[in-house]
């Protein structure tokens, strides 16, 4: 018998027991002389099971600490793409019933020898969380298993993610604090004549730290819907969490920092370039650019717009004469340019710029995503519904500041 049949059968047997119980103290009695005997063959039985489910679990062990082929970056890529977030839900929810096998037991155990650190929960492949509002059958009738149509369902609306695009770079797998050097004043080089010394010039360094910090959230989950809808609610609830999570870094990124938990965005970054577009005009474009120029700053250029700031580009020409606006075709500058909602606006009526090489700032990934499910929270539990939490590990650096350029003086409507 398997392990997790000889889990399910010791499950039935408390039951019978708490049942036998529940019916004497209901009335009003004690355990009949039938009743005695039953309980207590219950009781040996769980005896004996206890002692299977050990046996089992040393062997399981045992076969899991066997010699075998490490896992590489590749068959573990492979093995994130098998983990079901569903299966790792219904487990949490009821182990005896559902224990964690297969694709999400060896992923959790893997994140957790490479993390160092146990989950209060299990390990699933980095995704999201968010407060929302629950998700139930008749919310989500869509995905109820009777009459369900996966290539139908629309995706609810997301604020377009903006991290990949900018070529923001992410490190994964890290296990403690990351310190990066980075060049601050460098070697200067000149001209000497013959016989004549060479200037003594060294190289000054500094160093961009991460350390890991904290994001997560919460979503309350009908306990019909994880246990009864087809298999498509998992790319459901996995792109939503992932989506959510995405939502948050992004924000972050742009303007972390107002607390001291988040990490520190680009507009709160100390050491960035000052613009000026209070016109705007095509001059001032090219003066921002300038900045950038004048400081050699390398890579590939791009614009961030909040949506203010972007409308009255897209309606302002560069001259009297010329019909081309600030902003068309998605480039200013003949830069690539993009508006989002994670830009605020500096007050009601300035709007707010950044431009810069993005591939200058740096997302660490600490670990993986730690689900767990709180199926006794007073609310949810009166109407059988599970809260499930998910927290992750990760930290945002900017290696060098004077690589953006920000600009609030954007004249907006309020």
């Amino acid at each position: 018998m398997r392990l997790h049949e000889l889990r399910a059968k010791r499950a039935q047997k408390i039951e019978r027991m708490q049942q036998m119980l529940q019916t004497a103290e209901a009335e009003n009695r004690d355990l009949s002389d039938g009743e005695k005997a039953g309980f207590d063959s219950q009781r040996d039985e769980i005896r004996s099971l206890d002692q299977q489910i050990e046996r089992a679990e040393t062997v399981a062990e045992l076969e899991r600490r066997a010699d075998a082929d490490p896992v590489t970056e590749q068959p573990f890529q492979q093995l994130e793409q098998r983990v079901s977030v569903l299966s790792a839900l219904r487990h949490l929810m009821d182990p005896n019933r559902y224990p964690l096998e297969g694709a999400e037991r060896e992923y959790s155990h893997e994140m957790a020898r490479r993390s160092g650190r146990a989950p209060e929960g299990v390990y699933v492949p980095f995704s999201a969380l968010e407060t929302r509002a629950p998700m139930l059958t008749t919310t989500a009738p869509e995905i109820v298993p009777t009459v369900h149509r996966a290539d139908l369902y629309i995706d609810a609306f997301r604020r377009a993610l903006i991290s990949q695009r900018l070529g923001v770079r992410i490190l994964t797998g890290l296990t403690g604090n990351l310190s990066i050097p980075k060049r601050g004043a460098g070697t200067t080089a000149g001209w000497v004549a013959e016989n004549q010394a060479l200037p003594e010039t060294g190289m000054d360094f500094d160093a961009m730290t991460m350390t890991p910090r904290h994001v997560g959230a919460w979503t309350e989950l009908s306990r019909q819907l994880i246990m009864q809808s087809s298999p498509d609610v998992e790319t459901l609830i996995r792109e939503d969490l992932a989506r959510a999570v995405a939502e948050k870094v992004d924000e972050a990124l742009i303007n972390g920092g107002a607390t001291a938990v988040e990490p520190t965005g680009i507009l709160r970054a100390s050491g960035t370039l000052s613009g000026s577009m209070a016109g705007p005009t095509w001059a001032q474009i090219l003066a921002v650019i300038g900045l950038l120029e004048d400081n050699n700053v390398p890579g590939a250029w791009q614009w961030l717009f909040s949506p203010k700031s972007a409308r009255v580009l897209r309606g302002t020409t560069k001259n009297a004469a010329n019909l081309e606006y600030l902003l068309q075709e998605g480039r200013t500058g003949e830069l690539p340019a993009m508006a989002t909602s994670f830009v605020p606006d500096a007050d009601a009526t300035h709007g707010t710029a950044i431009v810069g090489d993005f591939s200058q700032v740096m997302i660490g990934i600490w670990g993986a995503l730690d689900l767990s499910t709180n199926p006794w929270a007073e609310g949810p539990y009166k109407k059988g519904n599970v809260l499930v939490r998910a927290l992750s590990s990760l930290d945002i650096g900017i290696r060098d500041p004077r690589g953006f350029v920000v600009i609030d003086d954007i004249p907006v409507p309020a």
